[in-house]
């Protein structure tokens, strides 16, 4: 034994390469205990590009909704015409750019945030296990989880992702549209 640690002292390339593997591996298992709060804190809250994927998620979801309530008939048409107001294509146009202005508008006043909740059941009745993350609505009286998902690590790509349309802040959003809608 006395040999085995004469040898390590008198090769210190051996030390720091051993020291550098140990402190690496330190790291590492630290950043994966920790991968949910480093994921929920750097890359989710305040991210332009997180932001951006969850409005593009609400105007692909609400496509089809303002595509079907927004349609007018051939009266309402032929009175836009005449009165020089908007058409059904530019109503609908308006509305999508009301999505993305209120959701803009969510994560501003930091009614929109995201969550971490691996560790959580539920929130306000809504079922979240087997997700990792939720965008969640705080401005009523309640937490609402708006959409639940998971997130590839090494890619930072959103997965299984889950919308609750039951929410109230979809209810809000419809509020909004409709009010910004009968405008013109």
């Amino acid at each position: 034994m006395g040999k085995i640690g004469t040898r390590v002292k008198k090769n210190p390339w051996l030390v720091a390469v051993l020291a550098t593997v140990v402190v690496f591996a330190g790291i590492s298992s630290l950043v994966f205990w920790k991968r949910f709060e480093i994921t929920d804190r750097y890359f989710l809250q305040g991210s332009k590009d997180a932001q951006e994927q969850a409005i593009l998620l609400m105007l692909t979801e609400a496509k089809p909704e303002i595509d079907k309530n927004l349609k007018m008939s051939f009266l309402e048409k032929t009175f836009a015409v005449i009165a020089g107001r908007r058409d059904e294509e530019q109503r609908q146009a308006d509305a999508l750019s009301d999505v993305r202005k209120y959701a803009e508008w969510s994560f501003q006043n930091h009614w929109l945030n995201y969550k971490d909740v691996h560790k959580v059941s539920s929130i306000d009745g809504y079922d979240l296990h087997g997700y990792d993350f939720a965008l969640c609505w705080n401005q009523g009286a309640t937490e609402e989880v708006v959409s639940k998902f998971n997130v590839n690590f090494l890619t930072r790509s959103v997965i299984n992702k889950e919308v609750n349309l039951n929410c109230g802040y979809f209810a809000s959003l419809k509020l909004y549209i409709a009010k910004n809608a009968k405008k013109d």
